[in-house]
């Protein structure tokens, strides 16, 4: 199989297996360095050079997380789309260390959307995420008719491995989305559009406005937007909501993550 067609095979079966766009870059990314680094054509390589390559990329200093990203991403190539699973059957996996979680306080929150009230996309994305649990991709995602307001829900359509979930929304947001509305009228179907575009913000943008309310709020630790999900979990588990309920909420599939 050569290069080019091995490239193609592979994201037809990511797209087969129905992982994420950002999932199937990082897999054909590391499968390219990979094929680059070893120089040999697919049906050549042996275990001993996938060994190898992730033991150099461990002494280099590429983290555990990198490399059971590698790990991850050879797998599923030669299993699925070679199907040669005796390539890389018998390599271990790397182990991650899990990192604690940092959670913001209830007045680190408070300060931040104070913060954010100068620009009102901005404190709705964040006002969003924080009362709901949302991740970044998931609130860019939102269109307009997942706001189902004579419910009380917010429909996440596209979540983390592309499930679907509903969330309550409490009075306040609800009542925020609605003047939200009626002051930027964003263009349809998506609930938040990019600056004078018919398409959702990038990523990167909502990054980089969190990073600079958390200053203009004075913050001083690192908090990053994923802080509010985790601030969304444990303020609703400080109030006594039950952990089923917390996890059913959050999208998770197993209590463990949650």
């Amino acid at each position: 199989m050569a290069q080019a067609s091995f490239r193609d095979r592979l994201d037809q079966d990511l797209r087969l297996r129905g992982l994420s766009p950002k999932t199937r870059i990082i897999y054909t990314s590391q499968c390219r360095r990979f094929f680059e680094r070893v120089g040999k054509p697919p049906a050549r390589v042996d275990e001993d050079d996938v060994r190898s390559h992730l033991l150099w990329m461990r002494e280099t200093g590429r983290s555990p997380a990198t490399v059971a990203q590698a790990h991850a991403a050879l797998r599923f190539f030669f299993v699925f789309t070679l199907a040669r699973p005796e390539v890389i059957q018998a390599i271990p996996h790397t182990r991650v260390p899990r990192r604690e979680a940092m959670v913001p306080t209830r007045d680190e929150v408070r300060r931040f959307l104070d913060a954010a009230r100068a620009n009102l996309r901005y404190f709705v994305w964040f006002s969003t995420m924080y009362g709901t649990g949302a991740r970044v991709s998931e609130l860019i995602a939102l269109q307009v008719d997942d706001v189902d307001a004579a419910s009380g829900l917010l429909r996440i359509r596209h979540g983390k491995n592309d499930k679907s979930r509903s969330v309550p929304l409490n009075d306040d947001l609800l009542q925020l989305l609605r003047g939200y509305w009626r002051s930027c009228r964003p263009t349809p179907p998506w609930l938040f559009n990019a600056h004078g575009k018919n398409t959702p913000p990038r990523p990167r943008t909502v990054q980089k406005a969190f990073a600079r309310i958390r200053t203009r709020a004075g913050v001083r630790r690192r908090l990053s937007p994923h802080s509010l999900r985790h601030a969304f979990a444990t303020h609703l588990l400080e109030d006594g909501v039950d952990p089923r309920t917390v996890q059913v909420l959050l999208g998770h599939a197993t209590m463990e993550t949650t």
